[in-house]
Parts: C-alpha cells; sequence; structure tokens
C-alpha cells in the first residue's frame, strides 16, 4: 500500500511540474530549410560567405526570445544549440549550396552578413497561444579583387503560428524566418551581381580605397540616470540588465552632406575590455513586455536614434543626419550583464555624398549640455 501511494504522489508531482511549466531555458534545434518556400534565381553567380557577424547586442549569443511553458504559461528563455550567427550562415550556405552558387574560390566575389534581430516571442489569447518570429540581416557584397563595398542590402523573414500550444513551433519557426528571407536575399543578390563588373572597373582606376577618416560632428553622450529612466519610460531598466545611453550628434563644419548612421555601427567599450553595439528593437521590447509594466505618456524626442512611442514600439534603424539639419539625438539600449561600467563611444558612419566612411570616438560620460537643457 505505501509502495503505492508512493508512486502515486510522484505522478502526480510530475504532472504538476508539466503543468506548471519550467522557467529553464529551452535549447532549439533548427530544422533543415523548405525548400518549397523558396526557388533560386534565374541569375545564378558564385559566391562567397566571408563573414557572419551577431550584431543584436545580446550577451548571450544564443538567445533567441521566449515561450511560456505549461498550465501556468512560465516564461522560459529559447536558446539555439549553437550561436544565432552560426544558424544563419548554416541556413543561407544551405541555400546558396542547393542553387549551385556557393563557391570556396578566392577570385569569386564575397558577402558579410551581420545579424540585426532573430527573434521569437510568444503571446497568449483567449483560447490559442501564437508564437511569431522575425529575423532581419544586412548583407555587405564585396568586389573580390580590390575588396571594395559593391553594394549593401537588408533581408527579413517572417512567420506567425496559433496553436492552443505554440511552444513546440519554436524549432521550426526559426528555420521558417530564413526561408522566407531567401527570396529578398536572392532578389538583391542578383541585383549586386549585376552591379560588380562596374564597380570592379571604377575600383581599378581609382587606386586605394579611402581610408577611415575623423569625424565632422561632435559626438557626445551619457548614461541616464534611474530617475530620468523613471520619467521618460515610466520604469527603470538597470535591474533588467539594460544601460540606456543618451546620444547627441552635431556637425563641426561647413559641409551639409547628408550623414548615414546604423544602429550596428555604435559600439560601447566596456571596462572590462568587451564592446556591444545596441540592443535591437525585439530584444528590448521583450523585456519590457516582459516586466509588465505601465508607461506613462509617450516618449518621442523626433528624429531619434531610437522614437520610442508608447513604450518602445518604433524604433529607427538607420537614422540620417539630413542636408538641413545639424544636430541628431535620442537613446541608445545596451546590454550590460556583467559587463561593468562603459568607457568609450565609438561610431562609426556614412557620408551618403561622397560614401565615406568617418568615426568617432567618445570617452564616457561625455555630453555637452546644450542650452535649451535644464
Amino acid at each position: 500500500m505505501k509502495i503505492g501511494l508512493s508512486v502515486l504522489v510522484y505522478g502526480l508531482s510530475l504532472l504538476l511540474l508539466a503543468g506548471c511549466g519550467s522557467r529553464r531555458p529551452i535549447v532549439v534545434h533548427p530544422r533543415p530549410l523548405d525548400t518549397t518556400t523558396w526557388q533560386c534565381p534565374t541569375q545564378r553567380g558564385l559566391w562567397q560567405i566571408r563573414d557572419v557577424l551577431d550584431r543584436r547586442g545580446y550577451s548571450d549569443g544564443t538567445d533567441v526570445g521566449f515561450t511560456q511553458t505549461g498550465m501556468l504559461d512560465i516564461v522560459a528563455g529559447l536558446q539555439t544549440d549553437e550561436p544565432a550567427a552560426d544558424v544563419l550562415r548554416t541556413g543561407l550556405s544551405d541555400a546558396l549550396g542547393r542553387c549551385a552558387m556557393l563557391t570556396q574560390f578566392a577570385s569569386a566575389p564575397f558577402i558579410d552578413v551581420e545579424l540585426l534581430a532573430m527573434q521569437i516571442d510568444e503571446g497568449n489569447g483567449p483560447f490559442v497561444n501564437t508564437m511569431t518570429g522575425h529575423l532581419r540581416y544586412e548583407v555587405i557584397v564585396h568586389d573580390p579583387l580590390y575588396w571594395r563595398t559593391v553594394d549593401r542590402f537588408q533581408a527579413t523573414g517572417h512567420v506567425r503560428h496559433s496553436a492552443l500550444s505554440t511552444s513546440g513551433f519554436a524549432d521550426q519557426t526559426v528555420s521558417e524566418i530564413i526561408a522566407s528571407s531567401l527570396p529578398e536575399f536572392f532578389k538583391n543578390l542578383s541585383r549586386s551581381e549585376r552591379m560588380l563588373p562596374l564597380a570592379t572597373a571604377m575600383a581599378a582606376s581609382s587606386g586605394e580605397p579611402p581610408a577611415v577618416a575623423a569625424a565632422p560632428v561632435q559626438v557626445s553622450e551619457r548614461r541616464l540616470l534611474p530617475e530620468e529612466q523613471r520619467l521618460q519610460f515610466g520604469m527603470t531598466l538597470i535591474d533588467k540588465g539594460v544601460t540606456v545611453v543618451q546620444v547627441y550628434i552635431e556637425r563641426t563644419d561647413a559641409v551639409s552632406h547628408p550623414l548615414l548612421f546604423r544602429r550596428q555601427d555604435f559600439r560601447v567599450q566596456f571596462a572590462d575590455g568587451g564592446w556591444r553595439v545596441p540592443l535591437d528593437p525585439g530584444k528590448v521590447r521583450e523585456r519590457i513586455v516582459l516586466a509588465r509594466p505601465v508607461v506613462v505618456g509617450k516618449y518621442n524626442y523626433g528624429r531619434d536614434l531610437h522614437v520610442p512611442s508608447n513604450g518602445f514600439d518604433t524604433v529607427l534603424e538607420q537614422p540620417v543626419l539630413q542636408e538641413d539639419e545639424s544636430e541628431l539625438d535620442g537613446v541608445l539600449f545596451f546590454d550590460t550583464d556583467g559587463s561593468g561600467p562603459p568607457t568609450e563611444l565609438q561610431v562609426l558612419y556614412e557620408d551618403l555624398t561622397t560614401h565615406a566612411r568617418l568615426e568617432a570616438v567618445v570617452p564616457f560620460p561625455g555630453l555637452r549640455r546644450r542650452a535649451e537643457d535644464p
């Protein structure tokens, strides 16, 4: 009788654990790409993939979002079985290989890829749950002879699944967002291939590529204090492992070319010697949503690096300082788990008239107080 009772108690405890769910991260094993969701391009050149870099700003390169498990919808993180950048490299290499477009020849043009977002979220409705997946990456196309940038473009992928329980869709969601990005990837890659002959000829006639030049702007920054975060966001983000940095950019010369700033080209150096780019918008939203905050009012600088509205809904990934503008300001969010205090901000950006690459470096803290500031 005692043995039977023990077995019953053990079985009930397992059932209870299954119903409650677990907070432990769930490892995602992406499936092979489904070739029925995309087609090979008609124009098929040979390509190399050089680097695939994670530019999402995460402290953990395997982090791809969250799911909710059990009857109590316990939040659990989702982690790929290898770094997310490697998952993307495998997917793109597989697709190029199936289309007979992948090569190891050094004379072939090559691409670098920057992973900007790979985020899976799960939400609960009154009757069904919904899992959504979002992917965005930037491709930089290089001339193989002169190693110059020929073209750059972005590709995105989106997937949505609804069911009574969607936690089991995580494995295929990662593969599906990569597959759904391939039509855009191939279309733009074909365009870049048509640009290569002219780009190679121009590179041959112009000699060495210009080096990164000093910035014709003044960049200043500082971390937002907890009371400032509470005023602007309705909460503080320090306990969520996020450092909020206010950035102010001002022209310093009479040349009024439009200047392009990419989120992934802002880099913060930390006291431990490491560096990190700003968090992608999906991760910022995840940390805010999971905290169930009460956001007070709206936070909107106008032409921000980030333009949150009703929380963190709208984000400008590539703000441009236009010809008729003299300044640009906004906030960036950095994942600072275990990194110590920031020591330096590095900014790479592009002159859209000359296509020169420019750089600004400023130590922390370095905010120039404007006349209208209190």
